[in-house]
C-alpha cells in the first residue's frame, strides 16, 4: 500500500490571506494598547500622583574652599564630587554641625546625628574649589536648622584638613524649597500601550505563522492533493451579507446509489442535521433515490473496517486549524484501504472569500 503524503511545498505563502486574517485581528492591538495604556497610567497615578510620599524640602549652600599652596600648586586636584560626596557625611563634620548647634544655645533634640547624615549631600563640579551643599527634609523648618549647621560644620572641619587652609561659606541657606516630583503619567501611559499593543502583535503574528486552516478550495486541493467536490458557506450569526455561494459538482454524485461522508475530529455538528441538509441539497439539483450517510470516523473507526476497497468523501470545516487533524483523517481511510473520491468544505467564510478574491473593502464583485 502507498503512503499518503502532504504537500506544503505546493502551498506558497500566501501575502494577502495573511494580511486579510491580520487587518481582521488588528482590533485586538487596539483593544491591548487601551488596556495597556489604562493599567499603567492608573497605576502608576494612583501610586506616585494621588498617592505621592510626603513632599520633601531642600536648601542650598555654596561653600569656597581655600586649598593649601604646594611645591607642585594647589592642593585641591586631590578632591572630586566623589570625595565631597563622602566628606558631608563622616562623623567629624555632623559632630562639628553638632556642637555648632549646642554652643549657640540651638535645640539639640531637633534632629539626631543620623537623621542629620541622611538628609545631607554635597558635590562640585568642574572648579573642586567651590562645593555645593544640600539638605533635604520633610520639614522646611529643620532643613534649614540641619543647613545652618552643616555650613558651620564646614567651616570647623578646615581647621582639621591640612589641605586648606579655610572654607567659607558663599551662599548662605535662607530658604527649603519644596522639591517638586515629575508627574510622568502621559510618559508611562503611552509606553504601557506601546509595549500591551506590540506584545499582542506578536501574539497574532505567531498565531498566523502556525494556523495551518484550510481556507480555499485551491488552498485544499493544493496542499492534500484531493479535489473539492463542493463548498458550503458559514451561516448563523456570522452569515455574510451576501448571498450564498454554496456550489457543488454534482455530476460527482450523480450516478451513486450510495454515498459516504466523513468528519473527524473535532467535528461538534449533529451528523443527522448534516445528513438531512445533503439530501435536500441534492434533490434540489436532480441527485435522487441516493442514501447518503455521514459517519465520525474518530469516535467509530470500526466503521471503515467494514467498508474497504468503497469511496468516500470527506467533510472539512474551514479556518478550524484543523490541518493536523486532516493529515489524520486522510491517512486514517488510506489505512482501512478506502478511496478518497473527494471532499466538501463546510463553514466557508463568504466575508473572507470575497474579500481574497474580489475586494479587500466595499461592496461584492461581481463574477
Amino acid at each position: 500500500m502507498t503512503m499518503w503524503e502532504c504537500n506544503y511545498g505546493r502551498e506558497n505563502y500566501d501575502r494577502k490571506l495573511n494580511a486579510i486574517l491580520f487587518l481582521r485581528k488588528i482590533w485586538m492591538i487596539v483593544a491591548a494598547a487601551c488596556v495597556g495604556a489604562l493599567l499603567a497610567g492608573s497605576i502608576y497615578y494612583i501610586k506616585f500622583v494621588l498617592f505621592a510620599p510626603e513632599p520633601e524640602y531642600k536648601t542650598y549652600s555654596m561653600l569656597y574652599v581655600d586649598f593649601v599652596e604646594g611645591e607642585d600648586g594647589p592642593q585641591y586636584y586631590t578632591f572630586n564630587d566623589a570625595g565631597w560626596a563622602g566628606f558631608v557625611k563622616t562623623d567629624i563634620i555632623l559632630d562639628y554641625a553638632l556642637a555648632y548647634r549646642e554652643a549657640a544655645g540651638e535645640e539639640v533634640n531637633l534632629f539626631s546625628k543620623e537623621e542629620l547624615r541622611e538628609s545631607v549631600s554635597a558635590g562640585t563640579d568642574a572648579d573642586y574649589r567651590i562645593v555645593d551643599l544640600y539638605v533635604t527634609h520633610k520639614d522646611p523648618a529643620i532643613a534649614l536648622e540641619m543647613a545652618q549647621a552643616m555650613e558651620q560644620g564646614f567651616v570647623k572641619f578646615a581647621d582639621d584638613m591640612r589641605e586648606c587652609e579655610q572654607i567659607r561659606v558663599m551662599t548662605h541657606a535662607v530658604s527649603a524649597e519644596r522639591v517638586l516630583i515629575d508627574d510622568n503619567t502621559p510618559r508611562v501611559t503611552f509606553w504601557g500601550a506601546m509595549i500591551a499593543g506590540a506584545i499582542v502583535w506578536i501574539g497574532i503574528a505567531i498565531s498566523l505563522k502556525l494556523d495551518d486552516s484550510v481556507y480555499f478550495q485551491d488552498q485544499f486541493e493544493k496542499r492534500y492533493g484531493i479535489f473539492v467536490a463542493g463548498a458550503m458557506i458559514k451561516h448563523g450569526k456570522n452569515k455574510a451579507p451576501y448571498p450564498d455561494i454554496e456550489f457543488f459538482d454534482f455530476q460527482c454524485f450523480a450516478s451513486r446509489t450510495e454515498i459516504l461522508f466523513a468528519v473527524g475530529e473535532g467535528n461538534k455538528k449533529d451528523l443527522e442535521q448534516i445528513e438531512n441538509k445533503l439530501e435536500s441539497l441534492f434533490e434540489l439539483h436532480g441527485v435522487e433515490n441516493t442514501f447518503i450517510k455521514v459517519i465520525n470516523i474518530v469516535k467509530h473507526p470500526e466503521f471503515l473496517e467494514n467498508q474497504k476497497d468503497k469511496e468516500i468523501f470527506m467533510m472539512v470545516p474551514c479556518g478550524a486549524r484543523n490541518g493536523r487533524r486532516i493529515e489524520k483523517m486522510i491517512n486514517q481511510i488510506h489505512r482501512n484501504q478506502m478511496t478518497i473520491s473527494g471532499a466538501i468544505l463546510t463553514d466557508v467564510d463568504a466575508i473572507l472569500l470575497n474579500q481574497y478574491y474580489f475586494k479587500l473593502f466595499g461592496k461584492r464583485s461581481e463574477l
